[in-house]
């Protein structure tokens, strides 16, 4: 028999996206009595508040009067003595702690736009926080760079669709730590060394919170793919034209090929084109010098140029020294992102 109940919309819609599709416990939202928790195990969302014990379908925002599960299914979740929903609801002694402003929750947003979406690289799938304080980002192909939370553990996490929406509306940030012991071998006691693991990730406000698992794998040196100087700089060229240009090849280019051309034909003026089905987009008016080598044309992934000069914040300067080495662009609040240009034949 389903009850109706109100429960808080915003939660319920949340919980859709983090409940299983899978046949056991985790495809519905428990209430423990003071608080509602929807969990697949990797993320958990918990809504504080008194509600009547019970199962709940987060689709239907019903209580499950009964519902009969074996009790050996059930004990499989258990852990430490406790029931599965109530073990992924994390109880921190040592955390630390931020609190979240719209210049952070902008970075994140947009540090997420750099992350690999390939599976099998998840060691790039997150956003890494350094520990002097920097935001990464990177695909590999494509890296952003920005000042973020000062002394926040080093860490690595997954931005997934549920957390950007909490972004918009949380207060705080805060991280699990678990230090490790050390047998003292004169007194044969266990203390505290300074080294520690991050084991928890958990954003929200007072009412409810949000926490999944943080990537492992090692975060690849990203200080050392940043050009230590470029030979030239340009200023970036209009944003209004570029929207258009790029609208064009959304609906132009063929789907296997993603680059546009740019071939600068004097001092004042650079053509942007499509080789591959030999389309000239425009010839647009951009003061940009060749590179070391006199060389006059270099091509970019048009998605990964559109994330640049659109998403990424107010661009203040271009700079490179050849066209087939990293380009670095830099913005007005001190992010720096940079690409690597696509490879042509011409090359």
């Amino acid at each position: 028999m389903l009850l109706q109940n109100d429960f808080p919309k915003y939660f319920m819609d949340l919980a859709q996206n983090i409940v299983t599709k899978k046949a056991n416990i985790f495809r519905f939202v428990c209430s423990t009595g003071d608080k509602l928790v929807a969990t697949n195990t990797n993320e958990t969302l918990v809504q504080y508040g008194n509600y009547k014990e019970g199962f709940y379908s987060p689709k239907e925002s019903a209580v499950l009067q009964k519902l009969y599960i074996e009790n050996e299914f059930k004990d499989s979740y258990k852990k430490d003595d406790k029931e599965p929903f109530e073990s992924c609801v994390l109880y921190q002694k040592d955390v630390f702690f931020y609190k979240i402003n719209d210049s952070i929750r902008n970075k994140i947003k947009i540090a997420e736009l750099y992350t690999s979406k390939d599976p099998a690289r998840e060691f790039m799938q997150g956003v890494f926080f350094d520990k002097e304080g920097k935001i990464v980002a990177t695909d590999g192909r494509i890296m952003y760079v920005t000042n973020g939370i000062p002394e926040f553990p080093v860490c690595q996490i997954k931005v997934t669709k549920i957390l950007l929406k909490i972004l918009d509306i949380a207060d705080y940030i805060e991280m699990g730590i678990k230090y490790a012991n050390s047998k003292n071998k004169e007194t044969n006691q266990e203390v505290r060394v300074a080294k520690y693991i991050i084991f928890n990730f958990k954003i929200g406000t007072s009412e409810f919170t949000y926490s999944c698992k943080l990537i492992e794998g090692k975060f690849p040196n990203w200080k050392a793919v940043i050009p230590e100087k470029q030979d030239f700089h340009v200023v970036p060229f209009d944003k209004k034209i570029w929207k258009d240009i790029y609208s064009a090849s959304k609906k132009l280019q063929p789907k296997n090929d993603k680059n546009l051309c740019f071939t600068i034909e004097d001092s004042n003026h650079v053509t942007i084109t499509n080789i591959s089905n030999n389309i000239n987009y425009a010839t647009i008016e951009w003061s940009i010098e060749p590179d070391i080598n006199k060389r006059n044309v270099f091509a970019f992934n048009a998605d990964y140029l559109n994330i640049l000069l659109t998403k990424s914040g107010e661009l203040i300067d271009i700079g490179y020294t050849d066209f087939l080495s990293a380009f670095t662009f830099t913005y007005k609040n001190g992010s720096i992102a940079v690409v690597m240009p696509s490879q042509i034949k011409e090359y």
